[in-house]
């Protein structure tokens, strides 16, 4: 499998009790093998070693190292193509992996949460309805023709959602890259962007999401940003908050907004084990303490960054219907991340935020009711 001898091998095997004092593959060498064409077992059995080391360096590391404690990083996990191995694992492939089986689908659960976008997976269909092939205009069965009509969405707004619903329909990520890379950044810079145009654009995301979304978030998220130094996943997962360094354009169109809530509630759940205390935690009583801290510090700033959103469209003069969504958006994300970590509400009203958010907070934001009420009744 790589350049190393038989000894090598054996040693390489990663065990939860080992101090991995012997050689293990290097990031390259990883790196170089799942670039190759492998058969999806060869790939399932690779991320199983990756996750275990990580699992086992993590278990055994020093307390002070808090974020260096992961031997391969998020940049390896992207090579993995991991939807696609849990794909191939719901097929009930146990007989290829044997034993490895049920302990690579925890090890993914347990690692990988932010991969998998539930609600995304709730509300998508499963299948498209396929248009009849004497109903599709002639140039979209040329790639080029779609590529110049992605390179130029404005120039005709119709063609554009054409193309991007058919590629929705068909599931096609061969012209991705021209949507993420072209597509969209000309469409930020404009502002007589059609709401059909965004709709589509957010339905074929959405469905590129769920095949590849570790890739897909850190590629939109740099489009989204303001010119400047590209976000790598460290820079990301480190801290969360740079991902609101954007054109504002993202959070004042409901179908950008959406997207970009996807991918920051992707970013927060990764950012918890990403920055974690290696070893066990009742032997770091301290460290567990600072870091929790930091992280519900980082999640509640967020959300008062959204909640400021809310006014940015009021002062902007946004368009009723559009100003409405995006309070239905935001404060929907909101709510969802009091109901997963109660005290994030009780810090944001300690922290406090403009009085004139009250209305849109308490309207919108059930949970806020439901922990007022848990609090005056104590």
């Amino acid at each position: 499998m790589f350049s190393v001898n038989n000894a090598n091998k054996l040693s390489c095997i990663p065990h939860p009790n080992y101090q991995f004092a012997m050689p293990l593959f290097t990031k390259q060498q990883v790196t170089d093998f799942l670039g190759k064409e492998l058969s999806l077992t060869s790939r399932s059995l690779m991320l199983f070693y990756i996750m275990t080391v990580n699992e086992s360096m993590r278990e055994n590391s020093k307390a002070s190292d808090v974020i260096t404690s992961q031997h391969y990083g998020p940049d390896v996990f992207e090579q993995c193509n991991v939807m696609e191995i849990v794909q191939f694992l719901q097929k009930g492939k146990q007989k290829q992996l044997g034993g490895l089986y049920s302990s690579l689908l925890s090890l993914i659960i347990e690692q990988l949460q932010h991969l998998f976008h539930l609600d995304l997976l709730i509300t998508s269909p499963t299948t498209y309805p396929r248009p009849d092939k004497e109903s599709i205009p002639t140039w979209m069965n040329d790639k080029e023709q779609m590529q110049q009509i992605l390179w130029e969405p404005t120039k005709d707004q119709t063609r554009t959602k054409l193309v991007l619903d058919y590629l929705c329909e068909n599931e096609d990520a061969n012209l991705l890259d021209d949507v993420i890379d072209r597509t969209l950044p000309k469409l930020l810079a404009e502002n007589n962007v059609e709401r059909y145009l965004w709709m589509s654009l957010e339905n074929y995301w959405n469905r590129m999401c769920l095949r590849d979304p570790m890739r897909l978030n850190l590629r939109t998220l740099n489009a989204f940003l303001s010119k400047g130094k590209q976000q790598t996943y460290e820079d990301v997962y480190r801290s969360v908050i740079v991902a609101f360094q954007l054109n504002k354009r993202v959070l004042t169109t409901p179908s950008l907004l959406n997207i970009f809530l996807q991918i920051i509630g992707s970013l927060m759940i990764a950012s918890r084990k990403y920055i974690q205390i290696p070893g066990k935690r009742d032997q770091n009583i301290e460290q567990s303490a600072l870091v929790s801290t930091y992280l519900l510090t980082q999640e509640s700033t967020i959300i008062q960054l959204l909640l400021e959103t809310i006014l940015l469209c009021e002062e902007d003069g946004s368009d009723a219907v559009d100003l409405k969504r995006v309070k239905m958006i935001i404060c929907s994300f909101v709510h969802q991340r009091f109901i997963e970590q109660p005290v994030i509400a009780k810090l944001l009203h300690f922290q406090t935020y403009d009085v004139s958010l009250l209305p849109t907070t308490v309207n919108f934001i059930n949970s806020i009711r439901k922990k007022n009420n848990n609090t005056t009744n104590k």
